[in-house]
């Protein structure tokens, strides 16, 4: 939820680009998670003893069975609790494994939730009927029917003709689906649901993202070429013969200007720069930092050293940080192979 709702933002609120890394919200998951059950796990334990909640003993005979008596019971809810809002918070909610695992956590948590409540409120110390259990871990049964078993297939992308036929069996063919088409990255979940009589087909299909792993990201130069908003300053660095250094393994930072910064020194203002070079190195190195400074690392600085020579003077104002008083950050933690860009509403011009 907050991965989403940051990158809504462009992860323009200062440290939210930390929430783009799956290790930080993976240590963020675990110590909320922690939080639940250490802290908040009391609470419910407690509340639950009040309200004796507790434990029903069925008499079968065992030698101390009967001190189980009275045992809180219900305490599910604070595994239930530990584990789906950590993921609610910080989790991909696009990620299909994700949402398949919070299903079936909330489904198999119910079923435990009901042969509490029955052995508990309805004082049956049986619970809920085993069959029961079983059929309802299996399954999810609903008003078009039960699944039969759930299988899981790799298949090449292409056209299938795919034959739909009772479980178990290859006749008769209920529902004949030629020519069906699979694309390329995609997950498919196929559901044959309904009666013989009445059969239909379900599928729901997600489209596989790919991590940072499988998409390879570009260098600085490489995003900055294919940003439309950063086509000046491309046009710069190549003038001013930077393409291979922003190429180089850095890693480094850049104060990245936007066409319509360069646009606010006026088009004669920038031809005489690009004709500069000496002038245009001086000024372009002024917007680089040797190093990887996250945006919540920049919020902690009063200045950094530039590649150029000089200092950058850093103040934090209203919750924005403003680069020598008055160039404003305005898009944080671009990521690239050789370092991060923040976008900036100016050009920042060295010292004399």
């Amino acid at each position: 939820m907050l991965y989403h709702l940051f990158k809504a933002m462009d992860f323009s609120v200062p440290g939210s680009g930390a929430f783009s890394y799956i290790s930080f919200r993976a240590g963020m998951a675990l110590i909320v998670s922690l939080i639940i059950s250490l802290w908040f796990g009391k609470g419910i334990i407690k509340l639950l003893r009040r309200m004796q909640v507790g434990e029903t003993v069925r008499d079968l005979g065992l030698e101390g069975q009967i001190q189980k008596q009275g045992t809180p019971t219900m305490g599910g809810l604070i595994i239930l609790a530990a584990t789906i809002i950590p993921t609610l918070l910080f989790a991909r909610l696009t990620n299909i494994y994700i949402l398949l695992m919070l299903v079936s956590t909330v489904w198999l948590g119910a079923i435990g939730f009901i042969d509490d409540y029955i052995k508990v409120f309805k004082k049956d110390k049986r619970g809920l009927a085993g069959t029961s259990k079983v059929i309802s871990s299996l399954a999810f049964p609903g008003k078009l029917g039960s699944n039969d078993g759930l299988y899981s297939l790799d298949v090449s992308p292409g056209s299938y003709d795919f034959k739909v036929v009772p479980a178990g069996k290859t006749t008769p063919v209920v529902l004949d689906l030629p020519g069906t088409e699979l694309s390329a990255d995609t997950n498919y979940f196929v559901a044959a649901v309904g009666t013989l009589a009445k059969p239909q087909v379900v599928v729901k299909s997600t489209v596989i993202q790919q991590t940072a792993a499988e998409a390879p990201l570009g260098t600085i130069v490489d995003i900055a070429s294919g940003n439309p908003d950063f086509s000046t300053l491309v046009t710069a660095v190549k003038a001013a013969g930077l393409v291979d250094t922003l190429s180089g393994e850095g890693p480094f930072t850049v104060f990245a200007p936007t066409n319509e910064a360069f646009a606010a020194l006026g088009q004669d203002t920038i031809n005489s720069v690009l004709a500069n070079k000496e002038l245009l190195t001086s000024i372009l190195t002024y917007h680089v930092v040797a190093g990887q400074v996250m945006a919540a690392d920049v919020v902690q600085l009063t200045s950094a050293k530039t590649v150029q020579g000089a200092d950058i003077k850093i103040t934090v104002k209203d919750g924005k940080v403003y680069l020598n008083d008055t160039i404003q950050v305005v898009t944080t933690d671009i990521q690239a192979s050789n370092g991060i860009i923040h976008v900036i509403d100016g050009i920042l011009m060295p010292p004399a």
